[in-house]
């Protein structure tokens, strides 16, 4: 007899962290937004460009005070610090973001190495979602790859993170354009569009698992909140060639890739397959749509009801 999977539960729980996630978002959005507006002078006109270069005249004041306090320290380690603070300079908001979910994603997987028994139960109950699990795992576990150490994992983990890398920046950018109010940062906004990415694709697996007769297995992984950057960089930019790992010579669009990737996983959710937790796909995907379509419409909105206005 199967056991009883609460989905209304995770339902509940999935839909309400989204929004509050939304929702603190937007006002993190607006708080970052004013405070950048009071160091703009309107001798140049208040835009978003503008109070964007603000904030990275700002960050780069801030690593400048960082090499100031470690003046004392050997040169081995001043001229580490100042090769990493060029390259975070140079790279946009989007990819600082990536970067950051990149290397939390590994901390988490290597967690999932040290053969510690206090540990390994301390991962299995709090970082992989199943119907007997802790329902804040519906949220950790998208920042989980795999728990076991072998070729199969790792290869998980960095066709994962190798998309993300090259997806996530490609999503962020697009909700950066598709911005028409002021906005002094996207970093708090894609952040709360990947959260809720990762809770929606573990609710579909989970009501996959509900209503049909797949093994009750426990999920874990960023494959959903992944899947749903890499539809969105084919709704923003169809056009856009990618070429496959093993066959770098053979490139399509990535319009073409994404609905094959997306017809394999409704075939292998209907077959049952097991290979892969197709119904988590499919629910990165659909949000990744709803996303394009609708996340920064649903977000202003939700800016303006936190009392955010607009210069005139």
């Amino acid at each position: 007899m199967r056991p009883t999977i609460p989905l209304g539960k995770s339902a509940v729980f999935a839909i309400s962290l989204s929004g509050f996630s939304i929702l603190a978002a937007a006002q993190l959005t607006n708080d970052k937004t004013q405070d950048l507006e009071k160091n703009s002078s309107n001798w140049f006109g208040i835009s978003t460009s503008r109070l964007k270069t603000i904030k990275e005249i700002n960050l780069a004041n801030k690593l400048q005070s960082g090499l100031n306090s470690i003046r004392t320290a050997p040169q081995s380690i001043q001229r580490v610090y100042i090769l990493a603070s060029e390259n975070y300079l140079t790279m946009s908001d989007g990819q600082r973001t990536v970067a950051g979910i990149i290397a939390l994603n590994s901390v988490i997987f290597f967690a999932w190495q040290v053969p510690n028994p206090v540990l390994r139960s301390f991962m299995k109950r709090h970082f992989l979602h199943a119907h007997d699990t802790p329902l804040h795992t519906m949220l950790t576990s998208v920042f989980s790859i795999s728990q076991y150490l072998s070729h199969r994992s790792i290869a998980h983990l960095g066709f994962n993170m190798l998309a993300l890398y090259s997806f996530g920046p490609l999503s962020f950018k697009f909700l950066e354009k598709q911005e028409t109010e002021l906005e002094g940062t996207s970093v708090y906004k894609w952040l709360a569009l990947y959260l809720s990415a990762g809770l929606l694709s573990n609710l579909a697996s989970t009501a996959a698992t509900k209503y049909t007769q797949r093994t009750l297995m426990p999920s874990l992984g960023a494959s959903g909140a992944v899947y749903s950057t890499l539809v969105m960089s084919a709704y923003s930019n169809p056009d856009i060639k990618v070429n496959l790992i093993f066959f770098p010579w053979f490139g399509f669009p990535i319009s073409t890739g994404v609905l094959a990737m997306v017809g394999f996983d409704i075939v292998g959710l209907l077959r049952g397959w097991k290979l892969l937790d197709h119904a988590a796909h499919l629910g990165g995907a659909g949000f990744g749509v709803f996303g394009s379509l609708y996340f920064n419409d649903m977000f202003r909105r939700t800016r303006g009801v936190l009392g955010y206005n607009a210069p005139a």
